[in-house]
């Protein structure tokens, strides 16, 4: 089986994902960055009625020109079902932002532009039929006023099905009075990390032994994508542990994503394993720095991604593969497109393979790292993009522009 470029690798991954039919109905507070299941229609319009925009008096603009005296008849504050009539002759009603206004109001005459005459304290109620408002400045026709359903109307679709909801969406959607919504379903992700070499994080490590981060990131990175993580204890190098342990992860799973084991050594035991379990494997070997053993198959309905076990290869290949196929079951456009960024360095050309080096981004210069060894997390750490060199492309120089792969933020969605 030849060596296939990332970008084969992940039209076979996509092609093999489909999106999950699955819901399920949460309450609002719980929706930040779930995916909607169904268009929200509103249930009512915003605002519900005509309502000012500022603090001031609804009149009639034909009966307010400049220095006219208009007779004060009561008073609308939001929340208030109860809104006084204008009389027919020059009048006014007291509305504070948010108030309905009188049916036969067409415009505010503003605090500013009012002056307030008669017995009546500034600011209080009107409690006296000799309460008198002048215009200083003539009101403009319909200006400050918030048209019924200004913002949306009733039976309007505010929020389209498959949305990734924001903290901005939850506020429409609560506006819309929805206290619930129905979801996408997260996929359910199970990982697996093999070798003898491994010892859980905090334990105590002999000099054979590593603290293993593999399964850590991955699960960290796919609650981040919108998937559920289910971390499967280590397998042993064995065929019987391997094989073992992936029949566990496999049930229930959505995904199942390996790291370790992955190349065609004597000591590796992944492509063993996967034919035991009858997972048909769609390729085994990439064009690709780091990740070249790469392996992926189906086992029925569910991939199987194995990635090489040293954590830049991990990372790599969860933001080019396992991300893409985390958005496509939950019925998103998988993002796989790089963006472009001005060399800080001069590059050399690329290889045989195409390199995902790690880089850091800033003020739109990236700046590559002269260390790559895949083995190295505090370079992954300080990393904030994935710069990227094509196979057998030209040596670049600095200045000139390179596809760049941003880092997640790991952020709530704004």
């Amino acid at each position: 089986m030849s060596a296939l470029s990332p970008q084969q690798a992940q039209g076979i991954l996509l092609s093999c994902s489909g999106a999950l039919s699955a819901t399920e109905v949460l309450p609002l507070q719980n929706c930040l960055g779930r995916v909607l299941a169904e268009d929200l229609v509103a249930r009512v319009s915003h605002p519900p009625r005509r309502v000012s925009a500022m603090d001031g008096y609804a009149v009639r603009a034909a009966q307010a020109p400049r220095d006219a005296v208009l007779r004060l008849v009561g008073r609308s504050v939001a929340g208030s079902a109860f809104v006084p009539p204008l009389t027919a002759e020059p009048s006014t009603v007291q509305v504070l932002t948010g108030a309905a206004l009188p049916e036969e109001a067409d415009s505010i005459l503003i605090d500013e532009h009012s002056l307030r005459e008669g017995g009546g304290e500034e600011g209080r109620a009107c409690d006296r039929e000799y309460d008198l408002v002048r215009v200083r400045e003539q009101p403009v026709l319909g200006r400050y006023i918030r048209a019924e359903g200004g913002d949306f109307a009733r039976g309007s679709v505010c929020l389209e099905q498959n949305r990734l909801l924001s903290a901005r969406d939850l506020a429409l959607a609560a506006t819309m009075n929805y206290a619930w919504l129905s979801v996408r379903r997260k996929p359910r992700l199970a990982i697996v990390a093999s070798g003898d070499e491994l010892a859980y994080p905090g334990e105590v490590c002999a000099s054979h032994h590593i603290s293993a981060a593999n399964s850590l990131m991955v699960a960290t990175l796919s609650e981040c994508f919108g998937a559920e993580a289910r971390v499967v204890p280590f397998a042993q190098d064995s065929l019987a542990s391997l094989s073992a342990t992936l029949r566990n992860a496999l049930a229930g799973a959505d995904i199942v994503v390996a790291s370790g084991g992955a190349s065609h050594s004597a000591a590796d035991w992944t492509g063993a394993a996967l034919r035991e379990l009858g997972i048909e494997e769609r390729f085994s070997r990439l064009a690709m720095r780091p990740g070249k053993p790469t392996r992926f198959g189906m086992a029925e309905n569910v991939p199987v991604l194995v990635l090489p076990g040293n954590p830049a290869s991990v990372y790599v290949g969860a933001l080019v593969f396992l991300k893409p196929m985390v958005e496509k079951m939950l019925s998103l456009s998988p993002a796989v497109a790089l963006q472009e960024a001005v060399l800080a360095c001069d590059l050399e050309e690329g290889g045989e393979r195409s390199h995902y080096m790690r880089a850091r981004l800033e003020g739109g210069e990236v700046r590559v790292f002269e260390d790559q060894e895949s083995s190295h997390t505090l370079l992954l750490a300080r990393a904030n993009c994935l710069a990227v060199q094509p196979a057998r492309a030209r040596a670049k120089r600095r200045g000139e522009k390179i596809g760049v792969l941003p880092v997640p933020q790991h952020r709530c969605l704004l």
